[in-house]
């Protein structure tokens, strides 16, 4: 495999932001809420709702079935995720909540200390 062949592979890719990972307190979370957002964002006007079969979030997040299902629980929990049985046989459909994440941001930011100002140039220079 040759380096382009490589990157094709590798696309499209799980990108977690740092700030899910802290609200959750889970990677795990913070990635199954990330592929969520993805998802939501390629099906159009549904009202936010989608489904995905637990093969799908394997393939997706690399997450077995039991990770999956602590993590969902755990959006749930956090109210990130919405879960919805529809249909015969019933079929789970899935809608995150942007607004109790935004909420969750904002609390996080507003309790955050102020970080120092220092760029990562002038630490290499402290530290030489």
């Amino acid at each position: 495999m040759n380096a382009n062949e490589a990157k094709a592979l590798l696309n499209p890719h799980l990108s977690v932001h740092p700030i899910l990972a802290r609200l959750t307190g889970s990677v795990s979370a913070a990635a199954v809420v990330s592929q969520a957002i993805y998802w939501t964002d390629c099906i159009g006007d549904t009202g936010g709702w989608f489904h995905s079969t637990g093969v799908q979030w394997e393939r997706a997040t690399a997450l077995s079935r039991d990770k999956q299902e602590t993590a969902r629980a755990r959006l749930r929990g956090l109210g990130f995720l919405h879960e919805e049985k529809r249909g015969a046989p019933p079929v789970l459909y899935y809608r995150v909540d942007f607004d109790a994440i935004a909420e969750a941001i904002g609390r996080y930011a507003g309790n955050r200390v102020p970080k120092n100002d220092m760029t990562q140039d002038d630490m290499r220079k402290t530290t030489e």
